[in-house]
């Protein structure tokens, strides 16, 4: 950035004061090493400054009024002292600022790089009408405009909840679907176990009774629109467990773990089209767990209700919600990959709004270019030369879709983490699958910013 620098004779005095979040808290340090670079002394935000700089926020009306009332306490410290309003509640009300005679220049979050140039301007005019800096009246940038379909890479397998199956006790007849956690307290039940509730003890912790064990089969079905090659199934209990897939044993041994080392990964043979049969046989005891399966591989999932078929993995996506394209159940990360053409040497703002995620992280040409979480959701990158980027947006995955309470359709319910929270019942249950919106909401805005 061009800074001028102040002759010693006309060494003034600013104080600078923020208000909102971290990203403001930034904004302004850098707008302070600006004028000091500049020669300007920085001062406490007190009577006596020439200067006066207010960061406003917009987060709320209560932002909002505490930004008004800031920029009239430093015109009432210092008639004379020029106040300079900038942040977001400039960029949403810059026709009353301009208006407001405690304000005498109003400063666009595009602008605050330039803070010691207009400053110096409005020394020459004095004119406050002027040197307002209109935030609106000039586009300063253009908008990039992204393909409707970008390639997207999965850092981990795709993956298939099987948690509804067909249960056999012993040589007794099949008996009809049951969701796993609710067929484990059943058998509980009718075995004299104790239920996995809120105060369900750890195996290790039981006392050394009934050793006795019943033979208890699974009976998934899982249909697919494909051959689906190289899939796995990850399970709790493996050593305790046999599988059959589609009439035939398959090995049990263990290659790696999905998520969590108790979860091992078992790989299985070629799923044919149409429908796929996988018994899982278990000696079943009070120290055995009945849970949910994963079938993983690289494959789309089409959820209706409670119903679920593998199609054909997606080659490109869509921003938007990707429950809808083909990862219903899926928890980890996801890559968004695009390449970008700059004709001129620029600095590139990415404003991403609406995304279900614990986080973003932007890429370009490979390197970390930062995070996003906070609001305002968006990220600068500097001085990019001419030519073709690589630009990368990276999407971090959360497991509710994958561990949570699946059933459970309480809305109210605020946090789903409690044990009792997988065992609902009554208006507060169902066998639909109720998950969560996930991915980049709505298409991230891309401005190139000149000059």
């Amino acid at each position: 950035w061009t800074v001028l620098v102040l002759e010693e004779k006309m060494k003034k005095k600013v104080a600078l004061h923020n208000l909102g979040c971290k990203v403001n808290s930034y904004e302004l340090e850098a707008m302070q090493q600006l004028l000091e670079q500049a020669g300007y002394e920085i001062v406490p935000f007190e009577p006596g400054a020439d200067v006066y700089v207010i960061n406003t926020c917009t987060v709320t009306n209560i932002a909002d009024r505490k930004s008004r009332q800031m920029l009239h306490k430093a015109k009432k410290m210092n008639p004379d002292a020029v106040v300079v309003a900038t942040g977001c509640y400039v960029q949403t009300d810059e026709g009353k600022l301009e208006k407001d005679e405690a304000v005498d220049l109003v400063l666009g979050n595009n602008q605050k790089k330039n803070i010691v140039e207009v400053l110096a301007d409005f020394e020459k005019e004095h004119q406050r009408q002027a040197h307002i800096i209109k935030i609106n009246q000039t586009k300063e940038y253009e908008e990039l405009e992204l393909e409707s379909y970008l390639d997207a890479e999965l850092a981990e397998p795709n993956v298939l909840v099987l948690d509804l199956a067909e249960v056999k006790v012993e040589e007794e007849p099949w008996q009809k679907e049951e969701e796993i956690l609710r067929l484990d307290n059943k058998l509980r039940e009718r075995f004299g176990y104790p239920k996995r509730e809120e105060a369900f003890p750890q195996p290790w912790v039981m006392a050394e009774k009934d050793k006795e064990s019943h033979l208890i089969q699974l009976r998934f079905k899982i249909f697919s629109d494909i051959e689906a090659e190289k899939t796995a199934l990850a399970l709790e209990e493996v050593k305790n467990t046999r599988l059959f897939l589609n009439g035939e044993e398959i090995s049990t041994k263990a290659e790696g773990y999905y998520v969590d080392r108790s979860i091992a990964k078992v790989p299985l043979p070629r799923l044919h089209r149409g429908e796929n049969i996988l018994i899982a046989q278990v000696k079943y005891s009070s120290r055995v767990n009945l849970e949910a399966m994963y079938l993983l591989g690289d494959f789309g999932v089409k959820l209706a209700g409670k119903n679920t078929r593998l199609i054909k993995a997606e080659e490109k996506m869509a921003f938007g919600d990707v429950r809808s394209q083909g990862l219903p159940f899926y928890g980890g990360n996801l890559t968004y990959k695009t390449s970008i053409d700059i004709r001129e040497k620029c600095d590139l703002k990415i404003e991403i709004t609406r995304f279900k995620s614990p986080l973003l992280k932007v890429f370009l040409d490979g390197k970390d270019c930062g995070a996003i979480a906070f609001s305002p959701y968006a990220l600068e990158i500097r001085d990019i030369t001419p030519g073709k980027h690589r630009l990368e947006i990276e999407f971090f995955g959360n497991r509710y879709n994958t561990f949570g309470a699946l059933h459970n359709c309480n809305e109210t319910l605020s946090w789903k983490g409690h044990p009792n929270s997988y065992r609902t019942v009554g208006e507060a249950w169902s066998y639909e699958y109720q998950i969560h919106p996930q991915g980049i909401l709505k298409a991230p805005v891309i401005k190139i910013i000149k000059g």
